[in-house]
């Protein structure tokens, strides 16, 4: 249900929120039958979209959860009134809602990672190229300490950012910040010294992003013309490192 013009400032607000957790749940399913649809076509890398599909699978789980608990809510509060709508409190609503369009992680992999945790899937597609590929770099190693099932709904959250993130060519006239400057500044400076054949001055790090953000990009089921050109780079740079 969508919602009404004339509907109070509480139920007006959990109608939203309603509908994003709908409209996110139908997008993950059909980011679902997509990947389905290329691991069947393709001829290699069966383990990459048996990936996918297992982490699009956990999203949509959680997708579905969220949509059934905050239609109980809207239920609730439809048939009992405004008490009940004032009676919501936000662990009730269980996600943080961020307001802008940048999301700002913080340097510690351990407290991004938190703070993906505490997004709303919605606001996960605000999540830069670069964001979800040190994340996704950075899991495998250990280089954070998860419970298991925090790590897999970590791991699912990564990928459905990786498929719904907004590519900057979609919004040419939103100015980039200075973390999304700073990050696409380090990987092409990275790129660049892998192509010219300065393999030796590619850090750790750099190796890692470049090799985490090709991967990211092979994985898009709705690439775009930059996100082609990007891959196609890095493929040149993955190859001359030898990754």
């Amino acid at each position: 249900m969508r919602p009404s013009r004339d509907a109070p400032p509480n139920l007006d607000r959990l109608l939203r929120r309603q509908q994003a957790a709908r409209d996110i749940f139908e997008q993950i399913k059909a980011l679902l039958s997509k990947a389905d649809a290329r691991r069947a076509s393709a001829s290699d890398n069966d383990r990459r979209w048996n990936r996918v599909l297992d982490h699009l699978e956990r999203s949509l789980d959680e997708a579905r959860a969220r949509l059934e608990r905050v239609d109980r809510f809207v239920a609730k509060a439809q048939c009992a009134g405004s008490d009940a709508v004032s009676s919501v409190s936000p662990a009730d609503e269980d996600t943080v809602q961020c307001s802008g369009d940048d999301i700002q992680l913080s340097q510690d992999p351990a407290e991004a990672v938190t703070q993906v945790l505490a997004l709303s899937l919605t606001d996960l597609s605000k999540l830069t190229m670069e964001q979800v590929a040190l994340l996704h770099a950075q899991l495998p190693e250990q280089e954070i300490d998860l419970e298991s099932a925090d790590m897999e709904r970590a791991e699912a959250r990564i990928e459905l950012a990786n498929q719904t993130r907004r590519s900057a060519a979609a919004d040419p006239s939103r100015p980039l910040s200075f973390t999304e400057r700073r990050n696409q500044l380090i990987l092409r400076a990275a790129i660049n010294k892998a192509r010219a054949g300065r393999c030796s001055d590619v850090t750790r790090e750099e190796r890692r992003l470049i090799s985490s953000c090709y991967e990211m990009l092979c994985r898009r089921l709705d690439p775009d013309a930059r996100d082609e050109r990007l891959k196609a780079l890095l493929k040149q740079a993955v190859d001359a490192l030898g990754l």
